[in-house]
């Protein structure tokens, strides 16, 4: 699992690459998705709060079904992640009258960004098609200002 820290407030946009389960970049359009959310939870003893307002979010998610060049200004990945790219923007925010509202909204708090998916996925191996499901998780821990 990753880990990023932010300030109270932020919403940073979170890359990832979702890859198929030979590894390689997973190649479907949007339509192909039977789901595709994010949800945030805030972690206390341990213990996992979903954030008010944050839980199964289809809004904020941008899907490429061909992986893109990372920003020139991207940090913390390694020169073989960049390389990789990436298929997938998550920009975890509510618009509350007009104004954007974070999740990550408390001091010194850690936080898990969870982002499932799930699609028929067809393989020559299968008979039919089967239902893929699966979940990323990033940490997010916040400063005091």
């Amino acid at each position: 699992m990753k880990s990023i820290s932010v300030q109270i407030n932020d919403s940073p946009k979170l890359y990832f690459l979702l890859k198929d389960i030979y590894g390689e970049a997973l190649a479907l359009e949007r339509a192909d998705f039977d789901s595709l959310s994010y949800s945030v939870v805030k972690i206390q003893g341990g213990v996992e709060y979903p954030v008010d307002g944050f839980s199964k979010i289809t809004t904020g998610l941008v899907w490429y079904p061909n992986a893109q060049e990372y920003p020139e200004n991207i940090k913390g990945l390694t020169s073989a992640e960049k390389e990789e790219g990436y298929n997938l923007i998550v920009f975890p925010y509510d618009d509350v009258d007009g104004a954007w509202k974070s999740p990550f909204n408390e001091a010194n708090a850690t936080y898990n960004l969870i982002v499932e998916l799930a699609y028929f996925m067809n393989d020559a191996a299968l008979t039919g098609a089967s239902l893929y499901e699966r979940s990323y998780r990033v940490r997010i821990t916040t400063g005091n200002n």
